[in-house]
Formats: structure tokens, C-alpha cells, sequence
């Protein structure tokens, strides 16, 4: 036998967590390309702290 009143529950629940779900999308998209820059630069300058010690070797 199936409980309805867990059915009611899970029913009205999507619909919050989707908005919720959207607008932190929303927000993780504006913060991604900041995120991208400040990890292509520290990857650009371990590189070069490689490269120098590396040559001063």
C-alpha cells in the first residue's frame, strides 16, 4: 500500500529545490569565470616558479 501523505510531500518539494537549484546555478555561473582566471594564474605562475628554478639549476 502507498502512503499519500509522503506522495503530497515529495510533490511540492521539486518545484522549491529546483528554484533553489537554479538561482545557486545562477550565482556558481557568475562566480566560474573568476574562479577560471585566478586558477589560470596560479597555474601560470607555478609554472614559471618551475621554470626559473629549473634554470637556475
Amino acid at each position: 500500500m502507498i502512503n499519500h501523505t509522503s506522495e503530497k510531500s515529495t510533490n511540492s518539494e521539486p518545484s522549491a529545490w529546483m528554484a533553489a537549484r537554479n538561482n545557486f546555478c545562477k550565482k556558481s555561473l557568475g562566480i566560474i569565470p573568476k574562479l577560471t582566471q585566478i586558477l589560470n594564474h596560479t597555474c601560470q605562475v607555478t609554472m614559471i616558479k618551475e621554470l626559473t628554478e629549473m634554470s637556475f639549476d
